[in-house]
């Protein structure tokens, strides 16, 4: 569960976690894509260029310039949630969920909405700008 492809919606918080795993196999990417297929409630992650509609990753990096998320990174958007609750049918006062995903030959990371798991991660912080934190620019 811990090296897993995925993510976790924190409606509450406003914001998505974007597991490290995830971040890998898009091969750590400076911006993402995050698009929605509203009649499957599908989600795809794909890494971009800077655009209006990009995400911003922010990484920490190693003694050796490596790329690292400490163990995963957050996207702000509490539009972005809002919208994702009201295409998946919950509150957007929902408790936190958790999301499973897989990388697709493409590369692009696909997530099949319709299947979730409550999430109670004690370990994400209660303050919205925890490092690791990227915001929509």
């Amino acid at each position: 569960m811990a090296d897993e492809v995925g993510i976790g919606a924190y409606f509450n918080q406003g914001r998505i976690r974007i597991r490290y795993k995830t971040i890998k196999d898009l091969g750590y990417p400076e911006y993402i894509h995050l698009r929605l297929n509203e009649e499957k409630k599908y989600l795809f992650i794909e890494g971009c260029e800077q655009d209006m509609d990009a995400f911003r990753i922010r990484y920490a990096q190693d003694q050796d310039g490596k790329k690292v998320t400490e163990p995963s990174c957050y996207i702000n958007s509490k539009k972005f949630l809002e919208y994702l609750a009201d295409v998946i049918g919950v509150s957007a006062d929902s408790p936190s969920l958790r999301f499973a995903g897989r990388i697709m030959p493409d590369g692009t990371v696909f997530i099949d909405l319709n299947r979730y798991m409550l999430s109670n991660d004690p370990r994400i912080p209660r303050s919205a700008s925890a490092s690791g934190t990227s915001e929509k620019e």
